[in-house]
């Protein structure tokens, strides 16, 4: 079976590796200089790609594709019917996007304050955050300590995938 990303090393590439890596499946990359296979994915060209629910959730829902497990450990409000990978029997595949917001190194300490309170604020508000869950997203918010550390994580995490997997840089 094949599946696209936009190249190698690429979030969708790198989902896909880890998901390989994990189950111990053979599938063929079709790795996309440019642009989104999503066109290839609707013409039945490729079987599959591993990537975030908003790029697809009109086509899902019209029937034209079908979501076969999603990342995390509960299913997504958009589409309940389909199981997380963890119901699906791949507990250790939970990929997800992460977004912070950061600071200079040296920032003073009442400035990164004020910043997580108003953070804090936004991930509040009820408008924004049904936005944010209406595409596809679970919205958390934490210190600027909590969120160091899970990115130190998540760069330990994907680190032993392109090593795992010797991946390289290429111009």
């Amino acid at each position: 079976m094949t599946y696209g990303s936009t190249g190698a090393g690429s979030f969708f590439h790198v989902n896909a590796l880890q998901f390989i890596n994990i189950t111990n499946t053979n599938l063929r990359h079709v790795p996309y200089g440019q642009g989104n296979p999503i066109t290839d994915l609707l013409g039945g060209h490729l079987d599959m790609v591993f990537d975030a629910i908003p790029a697809y959730l009109e086509n899902i829902k019209a029937g034209n594709l079908r979501a076969l497990a999603f990342a995390g450990d509960k299913r997504t409000i958009l589409l309940p019917n389909v199981p997380t990978f963890i119901e699906s029997g791949v507990p250790a595949f939970d990929r997800f996007a992460l977004y912070g917001i950061s600071a200079p190194k040296g920032t003073p300490e009442s400035i990164i304050v004020r910043m997580q309170m108003a953070v804090s604020r936004i991930l509040k508000d009820p408008d924004l955050h049904r936005q944010w869950v209406s595409e596809g997203g679970s919205p958390v918010g934490s210190t600027s300590a909590e969120f160091a550390a899970r990115l130190r994580s998540e760069g330990e995490r994907w680190g032993a995938i392109v090593r795992a997997n010797s991946l390289k840089i290429q111009n």
